[in-house]
């Protein structure tokens, strides 16, 4: 195999491996969407003006930190998307650093 036709299939390669990998992050909007939940299994149903400001809060953070802190999200947002209750969701930033 020539060494162009090696490159070129390096960098395909990689390039399906970093597509593969963002499209495995759950979206700030499914994060926040399974948080509300998980809060009003808790703590009851928020009123929809309420409701609407805290999601529109949290994606803002979520895409932050998101943005910041790719490694740390992924860890975060699977651990919260796999809790139960949200005291488990609670704990998810300790396991993620």
């Amino acid at each position: 195999m020539s060494r162009t036709l090696a490159s070129i299939l390096s960098a395909s390669l990689l390039a399906s491996f970093a597509v593969a990998l963002v499209g495995c992050t759950p979206s700030a909007e499914r994060l926040c969407g399974r948080k509300m939940r998980l809060s009003e299994d808790r703590f009851g149903k928020l009123d929809p003006a309420s409701r609407k400001k805290g999601f529109a809060h949290c994606i803002e953070l979520a895409n932050q930190e998101k943005r910041d802190n790719p490694k740390r999200y992924r860890c975060r947002a699977s651990c919260v998307l796999d809790a139960r209750h949200l005291d488990d969701a609670m704990e998810c930033d300790k396991g993620c650093s």
